[in-house]
C-alpha cells in the first residue's frame, strides 16, 4: 500500500513536449477528483448513519427504567447484550459499559470508513491515469506536431506532412511514451490488486453473511411482530449492500476504462503511420486486448455482475425461507 501511494506521489506518464498533467483536460480531471471525493463521502457517511441507527435506536427503546438480566446474568438492556463481571444496570459501571460499546462500534466504523476512503482514492488515481493516457492517445498527432516544432524550429509546421520521416519519428516518440505510460499503469494495477485482495474478499464474504443473517432475523421478527428488529436488521443489511455496491462499482469502472483505452487507440490515424510506428501501435494494441479484471481473494470478480449475483442469491434465499 505504501509503495502504491509513493509511486502516485510523482508523475506516472511522461509525454513530450511539456508536462501533460499541466494541460487543460488533465487539470480538469484533477479538479473533478476533489468534487468526486466530496460526493463519495456521502456513501460511507450513509453507511455510518445506518450502522449507528441499528445500535442507538434499539438502545433508546430499552431505556424504560426497568432491569432485565437473562439466566446467564447478561444485561439485556445494553446496546449489545454482553456479560460483564460487574453489574451494568446502574451507576458509573453502567455508563462505562454503554460508552465502551459505543466507542468500540465507533472505532470499528472508523476503520471501515478509512479502508473505504483509501480504496476510493486508489481507484480514483487508477481511473485518472487511464483517462490521462486516453487523452495522450487522442492528442497523439497534435502533440507530435508540437514536438516536431520543438526539435525542428527552422521548419515550417504548416507544410509538414504525415509521410515526412522526421514527423513520423516524432509520432513514434509520442506513441512510445504512451506505451511506457501504460506499462507503468499496469505495475500500479498489480499493486492495487494486492492491496484490494483480502479487504475486498472480506467485504464480499462478510457482507453476504450479514445480509443472509439479517434476512433470517427479519423473517423471525416479522413472525413475532417485532417491528423494532425489522427496522434494525433492515438498516444493517442496507449498510452492507451499499458497501458491496461501492466495491463493485470500483472494479467495474477500472474494467470499463481499460476497454475504452483500446477503442481510443484504434481510432488514431494508424493508416497514416509508417511501418515502424504501425508495428509499435500493433504491439500496444495486443497489450490492450484483454480488459482488466479485478479479483479479490483470487476467486471473486469485483464487478456489478458479481453484485447482481449476490443480490439475486440473497433474494432467492429470502423467498425460500419465507415460503417455509
Amino acid at each position: 500500500m505504501i509503495d502504491f501511494h509513493r509511486r502516485l506521489s510523482r508523475d506516472v506518464g511522461f509525454h513530450g513536449p511539456g508536462r501533460i498533467y499541466d494541460e487543460d483536460y488533465p487539470m480538469k480531471l484533477e479538479h473533478n477528483k476533489r468534487k468526486q471525493l466530496l460526493q463519495f463521502l456521502f456513501l460511507p457517511g450513509l453507511v455510518l448513519v445506518l450502522a449507528g441507527a441499528t445500535l442507538i435506536l434499539p438502545y433508546l427503546s430499552k431505556m424504560d427504567g426497568t432491569v432485565l438480566y437473562n439466566s446467564r446474568e447478561v444485561n439485556m438492556k445494553l446496546p449489545i447484550p454482553l456479560w460483564y463481571p460487574f453489574p451494568t444496570h446502574e451507576g458509573i459501571l453502567s455508563i462505562m459499559a454503554v460508552l465502551g460499546q459505543f466507542m468500540a462500534a465507533g472505532g470499528l466504523s472508523a476503520v471501515i470508513m478509512t479502508l473505504d476512503l483509501i480504496i476510493f482514492r486508489a481507484t480514483q488515481a487508477m481511473i485518472f491515469e487511464y483517462k490521462v493516457l486516453r487523452y495522450a492517445i487522442d492528442t497523439l498527432v497534435p502533440r507530435a506536431k508540437r514536438l516536431y516544432a520543438q526539435e525542428y524550429p527552422m521548419m515550417d509546421l504548416e507544410s509538414v506532412k504525415m509521410s515526412d520521416d522526421a514527423f513520423q519519428i516524432c509520432i513514434g516518440k509520442c506513441l512510445r511514451a504512451c506505451v511506457i505510460h501504460h506499462q507503468y499503469i499496469n505495475r500500479l494495477l498489480n499493486l492495487y490488486k494486492v492491496m484490494l485482495k483480502w479487504p475486498g474478499f472480506m467485504a464480499y464474504g462478510f457482507g453476504t453473511a450479514v445480509i443472509g443473517l439479517s434476512l433470517i432475523n427479519i423473517l423471525s421478527a416479522k413472525q413475532n411482530g417485532d417491528y423494532e428488529n425489522i427496522v434494525l436488521f433492515f438498516g444493517l443489511s442496507m449498510a452492507e449492500v451499499l458497501n458491496m455496491l461501492m466495491m463493485s462499482v470500483f472494479g467495474e469502472l477500472i474494467s470499463t476504462e481499460s476497454k475504452e483505452l483500446r477503442q481510443e487507440l484504434y481510432f488514431i490515424e494508424w493508416h497514416n503511420l509508417n511501418t515502424f510506428n504501425r508495428k509499435l501501435m500493433l504491439g500496444f494494441q495486443m497489450g490492450l486486448n484483454n480488459p482488466v479484471i479485478v479479483k479479490v481473494g483470487g476467486l471473486v470478480t469485483v464487478s456489478l455482475e458479481t453484485f447482481s449475483s449476490i443480490m439475486n442469491t440473497s433474494y432467492s434465499f429470502f423467498n425460500l425461507v419465507n415460503a417455509q
